[in-house]
This record gives C-alpha cells, structure tokens and sequence, in this order.
C-alpha cells in the first residue's frame, strides 16, 4: 500500500513562534470548511481515496480525497511578509500520480531525491495543467520544483 505523507507545518512556517497565526484550511464540495491550527502541527496523509489530518500527534480527521475541494493555508503572521500565492501552480498526489495546475505553459516541472539525482519530469501543457507519474518511485523523500516552487512529499 502506498503512502504520501505531506508535513502541512513545515510548508509556510519555519519559525514555530508564528505557527499560531496560520490555519491549515480544508474545504470540502458540499461547502463546508475545517481549520486546523498550525500550532497543532497538521499532518496530511494521503492513502488510496483518503485522507487524514493528524494533529498534535495524535488526533486523526478523516475525509474521503474526492469530497475535498481544496487544501490553503490562511492566516497572517506578524514579523513576516505576507506571502502572495495568486497565480501559483496547485498540487495533488493521487493514485500515483502527482498532478496540479496553475504552471506557466511550457514550464518544467521536476522531481528530485535527496541525493539530488532527477527521477521524474514532465511539462506543462497550454493549459499550464501537468501530470508526472510517482507511482514507480522507490520509497524515499523527493524534491518537486514547478515554476519556482519546491516542496518536499514523502513516499
């Protein structure tokens, strides 16, 4: 069974001091919305078509992937610039696929190992939407880098 485990604390926050102020948002398609602060260290978990929102370690949230519209964060800290995402590709692992939307046409998207060997690429289509498969990846940590941004997801 394959797991992708995606710390949503370490996302925004590298100061513990201004978790507090951020939220990790879930939104889901029947309207209904979920905080969870960031000073509980949530911790999404993707496993087939569901996913967990683990807090403080301990308390699991569960949803089904396909009723989750999307996942942001929110909130404004004080001592740090406000971070502007407006026009930024989104992200989702599923299935084995890691896809999003939102590149520049044309732009790369790679996928690294910590060793910093290239495992995977794609290119995004005109739409700026994009699809690279992970499914075949070893177990490990890996680098994503799409239109300068990177984030990290475990497998």
């Amino acid at each position: 069974m394959k797991k992708y485990i995606m710390a949503a604390a370490a996302l925004l926050m590298a100061a513990g001091s201004y978790a507090s102020d951020y939220k990790l948002q879930v939104n889901l398609k029947d309207g209904k919305s979920v905080e969870f602060d960031f000073a509980a260290t949530p911790v999404a978990t993707f496993e087939n078509s569901d996913m967990t929102i683990t807090v403080n370690g301990q308390d699991k949230y569960a949803y089904v992937i396909a009723d989750v519209e999307n996942m942001k964060i929110t909130g404004t800290g004080t001592g740090i610039g406000k971070a502007t995402l407006a026009g930024r590709p989104s992200f989702r692992i599923e299935g084995g696929i890691l896809s999003g939307k939102g590149a520049q046409a044309g732009a790369r998207i790679t996928i690294y190992d910590t060793g910093g060997a290239l495992v995977a690429s794609a290119t995004a289509d005109e739409t700026g939407a994009f699809r690279v498969a992970v499914d075949s990846l070893p177990k490990g940590v890996y680098v994503v880098n799409a239109t300068g941004i990177q984030f990290k997801f475990i497998k």
